[in-house]
């Protein structure tokens, strides 16, 4: 590019895209200002004179004629010591050196903190021979980060000048090479292109697991370091009915849609759109109905409804995921639609409601229907429900949803991008992680994390650009040597800005208004995912875990079904479980992973060599107590002989003892893969003894009497040493 920076005029915009003239000279993907404000945009599209610029600031009061400057280089961060602990947005600009609540527009700030001093130590002498990847040299950044100085790539030749041990700030040039018939300075810090992955010398097959320390995945859904994997958990099922539902409140009966005008405030929410509101609605509390207060509304779209007919003369239209107080032989359960049946009965207001009082309702009709629908909901802190309906009142359930991160991989890096998920789940995130300390080192965890923070009332169009900032971090320490960890949250905000850029281009859309090239864009970013030999001759990895959000609960959409292409792992986070404070909430039944079987030689030399054997028998109990649910919903457990009654209740141990681990518990909240094994062989020991006991004339009754069955269940609390592992094996195999 020339060194005059090329110079244009406002001559059209569209949101956040503006179109430029006098811009001949501009490149593909290169960096302007906007405005009198100097707003940050990209050319994303040259015709003729015009560019099309993608701006990643909101465009409001821009005119035309206003103007466009060229920086001379493509969207790029910048990579040196300073970024451990350290909090972006989407653009990579520091959010802790923002005075106030919010981001000026034009705002600007070194990523990096240019004016502190590292003690720089040199690892290479004048003369040495040096190439792209090498390290030249090192900072121990925090604790936890010993981060090398490295050439950049494409640079190489004989070392002229290197400076002695001692402090420097990232600026200050530390060594000069002999590049051919060229002198080059090399600093601290790198600038490297987002858009570009960075070069490598050869990819590396993986063998070693990503332990999270969490049961549910090290041990049935592992992830090989270097790999990919998809978790996907519905926005849309949080929103629940369509907008001209009735609401009982104390204003009276008001539409969905009428109490959607009445917000007041918008603020972010997961999915949709999301309005404050204060108002007076009728809940059910401790099994009556009574007062409480909403706090906000909620908007989106859904592809399918629920539509249920009553013998009462009900008709409840919810989305399949919603869900309805049903009446089962243990009392009152909350159950999602799409499982309700002619035949079973709601809990639902009764003629005399307002007293509190409720009735039985029979369920006479389900119908699935399809289409695009606006969907509502309320958010009731104070209450389980809300209280609807136009003919007949109904209850209806408060389902947004939250999701609780786990965070103790053993990457030693982790870079976390909130790619357009709520403001108040990305404030929690930043107020658990300096409570964290890494399970290994014992360190706080932000000594080898960097966030980027680009939450859904941010602009759109930065939500694009985070998602390849993130990703572009973790190769950079991928290239140290070091694994790096990839948290994405939510891929699918990240399509969507891609979905409204492409609109505002007027390129012709795909499927459910996407662009043709969301699938090519996908794969693009999992397949920087890998283990990687480095241009320093040194072993890295980058591996990817990417939350995706399909509305409604649709994992048939375009997002969805194009990542689910690209990754080899698949942990569906089921709602059903979250709801019943089963975490985490990984459904064992639909999650899969491909790296199952690379991993065994690992597991089996690394921890104990019947692993494998030990967890194939665990699943496939798991998978035959599913078989039998159906039979014990329609003919009771009592129907079932006594072997099949120890398939069950040993799969609810693996439920309780083994899948479920809870945070908050200093033992349970992580267990390291021999802990694992050992739980595990416990649980399998005890059912094949069991099986045993039963051919001998005993029940499940009596096993579950015994002192092993309690001890196994708590064990996942007090399974702290071989010793007691032992001890407790001994009693379970002398039962």
């Amino acid at each position: 590019m020339g060194t005059v920076p090329i110079k244009g005029k406002i001559s059209e915009i569209r949101g956040t895209v503006v179109k430029a003239s006098g811009m001949a000279k501009a490149l593909m993907n290169e960096m302007v200002k906007v405005g009198e404000l100097g707003l940050i945009g990209e050319v994303v599209r040259l015709e003729g004179d015009s560019a099309y610029i993608q701006v990643y600031e909101f465009t409001t009061a821009l005119r035309p004629g206003e103007p466009v400057v060229g920086l001379g280089s493509p969207l790029s961060v910048m990579l040196g010591p300073g970024m451990m602990g350290n909090i972006y947005d989407g653009l990579q600009r520091p959010l802790s050196f923002i005075k106030g609540h919010t981001i000026t527009r034009g705002y600007s700030a070194d990523p990096i903190d240019a004016g502190k001093r590292w003690k720089f130590i040199p690892s290479v002498k004048k003369g040495d021979q040096v190439s792209g990847g090498a390290k030249v040299g090192f900072v121990d950044e925090t604790d936890l980060i010993r981060h090398y100085i490295m050439i950049p790539p494409g640079i190489s030749g004989q070392v002229a000048e290197v400076e002695p041990e001692g402090e420097y700030t990232v600026n200050d040039n530390i060594i000069e090479i002999n590049d051919g018939d060229k002198k080059r300075n090399i600093s601290m810090v790198q600038k490297w292109p987002v858009r570009v992955p960075r070069p490598f010398s050869d990819r590396v097959p993986s063998s070693d697991p990503l332990i999270t320390g969490q049961r549910v995945i090290d041990s049935f859904f592992p992830i090989a370091k270097g790999g990919s994997v998809a978790v996907p958990g519905g926005f849309g099922t949080g929103k629940c009915l369509l907008p001209e539902e009735h609401v009982f409140t104390d204003l009276g009966a008001v539409s969905l849609a009428e109490l959607w005008a009445m917000g007041n405030e918008e603020i972010s929410s997961n999915g949709g759109n999301a309005r404050r509101l204060s108002v007076g609605v009728i809940s059910l509390k401790n099994g009556a109905l009574g007062h409480s207060e909403s706090a906000a509304v909620f908007r989106d779209r859904s592809r399918s409804m629920i539509r249920i007919s009553t013998a009462n003369g009900r008709e409840v239209v919810v989305t399949p995921a919603h869900r309805l107080w049903m009446i089962t032989k243990n009392g009152m359960k909350e159950t999602p639609a799409f499982l309700l049946k002619p035949g079973d009965r709601l809990v639902e207001p009764s003629a005399k409601w307002m007293l509190g009082g409720l009735e039985a309702d029979r369920i006479k009709e389900v119908k699935v229907e399809y289409g695009k629908f606006d969907v509502y909901d309320l958010v009731v802190p104070k209450g389980q429900s809300f209280v609807g309906g136009s003919v007949r009142p109904v209850i209806y359930h408060n389902t947004v949803l939250l999701h609780q991160i786990a965070s103790w991989a053993n990457s030693k890096v982790v870079v976390y991008v909130g790619c357009g998920e709520r403001g108040n789940e990305m404030v929690d995130l930043l107020k658990t992680f300096p409570r964290l300390n890494d399970p290994i080192s014992g360190k706080p965890i932000m000594e080898k994390s960097v966030m980027v923070a680009n939450v859904s009332n941010m602009p759109v169009a930065a939500r694009e650009a985070s998602i390849y900032v993130g990703i572009t971090m973790a190769e950079y320490f991928r290239d140290q040597g070091y694994d790096a960890l990839l948290l994405a949250d939510s891929t699918s905000r990240w399509a969507e800005a891609l979905r409204e850029i492409s609109g505002r281009l007027e390129e012709i859309p795909a499927e459910e208004g996407y662009p043709a090239y969301l699938a090519s864009r996908i794969a693009s970013f999992y397949e920087r995912a890998g283990v990687f030999r480095t241009l320093g001759g040194d072993v890295g990895s980058v591996s990817v875990v990417g939350a995706v959000s399909p509305p409604g609960g649709d994992f048939t959409e375009p997002v969805t079904t194009h990542t689910l292409r690209y990754v080899k792992a698949f942990w569906l986070l089921d709602p059903n479980l979250a709801y019943s404070r089963h975490y985490p909430a990984v459904n064992w039944v639909s999650s899969y992973s491909a790296y199952s079987e690379q991993l065994e030689r690992w597991w089996a030399g690394n921890i104990a060599s019947d692993f494998s054997e030990i967890k194939r028998k665990a699943l496939d109990i798991l998978y035959r107590e599913d078989e039998l649910r159906n039979i014990v919903r329609l003919l009771g457990p009592e129907v079932l002989p006594e072997e099949e009654k120890l398939v069950l209740e040993t799969a609810s141990i693996i439920k309780d003892g083994f899948l479920k681990q809870s945070a908050y518990h200093e033992v349970d909240r992580y267990t390291a893969p021999k802990s694992q094994y050992q739980l595990l062989k416990l649980i399998i020991t005890f059912y094949q003894k069991g099986r045993e006991k039963i051919q001998g004339g005993s029940t499940v009754e009596q096993l579950k009497s015994g002192e092993a069955y309690m001890q196994i269940l708590r064990a996942r609390y007090n399974l702290t040493s071989d010793k007691l592992y032992e001890e407790l094996m001994k009693k379970v195999t002398s039962m």
